[in-house]
């Protein structure tokens, strides 16, 4: 569907960097291999009833190279979990 073509589209735009795809766990199953097809190393933080482990990614994001975050804030596929307005906050800090 149109969902998956845009993240594979946002995906692509990172072929070839070598880079890190910080992903929720479990997330939609098609994502990695979205990142993996573009080179992309996946990387994995767990996730709570309010959203994926932010002090996980914060110590993934220091180790460097990440260029982007999967992540779906509302309505979590496969879990249903919606992400706090706080912890979306923080989140976009990051």
């Amino acid at each position: 569907g149109g969902a998956s073509m845009g993240v594979d589209l946002a995906m692509r735009s990172f072929r070839g960097s070598g880079g890190v795809c910080v992903f929720e766990e479990p997330s939609y199953y098609l994502s990695f291999n979205m990142a993996r097809d573009q080179g992309l190393e996946c990387r994995s933080v767990p996730m709570y009833q309010d959203g994926m482990d932010l002090d996980r990614l914060e110590e993934i994001c220091m180790e460097g190279n990440v260029r982007m975050v999967y992540t779906i804030p509302v309505h979590h596929n496969p879990t249903g979990y919606t992400m706090g307005n706080a912890k979306r906050q923080r989140l976009v800090e990051l």
